[in-house]
């Protein structure tokens, strides 16, 4: 099997165990200081995150801007809770304040 083979069955195959390691994978990645391969990042987070709570606690800035850009793209209802406090949106922001929206709940100044 090719790496890029073994890549598409991580991603096509959603039975308990490999949705676990999908889920240990986003949040490993999500907490390095710097987000590399953000494409694939993307691709996991879409393939992980389902409806309601998502607990992005010591996520990096990067890490959080693909989850918003995700959840501003549905029309699901995700909760984010960082350290603890829950942040829900009614509608997500556009433009350049996106990255400041980041950068805000990373920093916790949203909490």
């Amino acid at each position: 099997m090719t790496r890029t083979e073994a890549m598409q069955n991580i991603f096509s195959n959603d039975d308990g165990i490999v949705r676990e390691f999908r889920e240990g994978l986003m949040h490993r990645i999500a907490t390095r200081e710097k987000l590399e391969q953000a494409e694939f990042f993307e691709k996991l987070v879409r393939s992980v995150i389902k409806p309601g709570e998502i607990d992005i606690t010591n996520w990096n800035k990067d890490a959080v801007l693909v989850l918003l850009k995700i959840c501003s793209e549905s029309d699901e209802e995700y909760r984010i809770v960082n350290d603890g406090i829950m942040i829900r949106f009614v509608r997500y922001p556009q433009g350049a304040i996106f990255g400041r929206l980041a950068d805000a709940i990373v920093s916790g100044e949203l909490n």
